[in-house]
């Protein structure tokens, strides 16, 4: 039998809260807790509230998709980083001096 955290008890709050920042919350979950263990049951009861919504407006998260998607294309799409590669020059082979082996 399944329980639903997130209807009664000490979670029931999560869904008096925006989807926006129960997605937050379980991103610090993940941030804060990288070395040491989750709580199971908090982390539970926020998928069980962002599910349910999912399930009963599935719109309202294409809607939010489409609206990021909009968001990188107009502020970062074709912008570098620093984790893009940088072309090595090229070099003349005729320059490059050449070693001998040694027998």
């Amino acid at each position: 039998m399944t329980s639903n955290h997130s209807e009664s008890g000490k979670f029931s709050y999560l869904r008096d809260l925006p989807t926006e920042e129960l997605e937050q919350l379980l991103q610090q979950d993940f941030i804060l807790n990288e070395n040491s263990e989750s709580d199971t049951d908090y982390i539970k009861a926020i998928m069980e509230v962002i599910m349910s919504r999912e399930r009963k407006d599935p719109d309202e998260r294409n809607a939010m998709i489409d609206a990021a998607w909009e968001d990188f294309q107009e502020n970062y799409h074709g912008q570098s980083t620093a984790y893009e590669p940088v072309p090595f020059p090229e070099y003349d082979s005729s320059t490059i001096p050449q070693v001998n082996s040694v027998s």
